[in-house]
């Protein structure tokens, strides 16, 4: 998640809450450690052009092919909207998350695009990524303020994120493609130039 906030938009919902989810479910992998390495990564600088998680991507070069998945939250917590999984990767992808989450009884809605947040410059490097947003209200306004903050819309997608990252994490085999489809390479160049 990014920590950075627009000068208009004090920003609980972009991206206070969101990095509130990250904590959580550093706390819940704490407690139950996973099969595969996590890294809990906050960035700065989304807000100016993904610069945080650009300088992350040139800092940590020599390992990035070494990630297997970025899974990113940006936007969270408000009682109005719905979750959304932005999905820059192979439609593969999406076909085992509709599961994962019809299974837990988890309620999204799945967009296979290239996505407008730090999950973009992963996968640009050819990492499947994908955001988990919270469509709602305020977004870069002065309304971008902690009393539009839902406990139990936080809960929910905090849930959601630590439900992907469970499976990402100890699922032995994962039946989805490991690649960036030539459509959505061509959009992120356009993005990265």
């Amino acid at each position: 998640a990014h920590y950075d906030s627009v000068p208009e938009g004090p920003g609980a919902y972009d991206n206070m809450a969101a990095g509130a989810m990250v904590m959580e479910a550093y706390r819940f992998f704490k407690e139950h450690k996973p099969a595969r390495t996590i890294e809990f990564v906050w960035f700065g600088a989304e807000e100016k052009g993904l610069l945080g998680s650009q300088a992350y991507a040139k800092t940590h070069s020599e390992e990035i092919s070494q990630h297997f998945f970025n899974l990113n939250t940006d936007l969270a917590g408000q009682l109005i909207g719905g979750t959304v999984l932005g999905v820059t990767a192979d439609p593969t992808v999406c076909t085992e998350l509709l599961e994962l989450m019809e299974a837990n009884q988890l309620g999204v809605t799945i967009k296979n695009q290239v996505w407008a947040s730090d999950s973009n410059t992963f996968a640009w490097k050819g990492i499947p990524a994908l955001t988990v947003n919270r469509d709602g209200f305020g977004m870069h306004t002065r309304h971008d303020t902690v009393q539009w903050i839902s406990t139990w819309a936080l809960e929910r997608e905090a849930k959601i994120l630590i439900t992907m990252a469970c499976w990402l994490a100890n699922e032995e085999e994962l039946a989805f493609e490991k690649t960036i489809p030539d459509e959505m390479e061509e959009e992120l160049k356009r993005y990265f130039k």
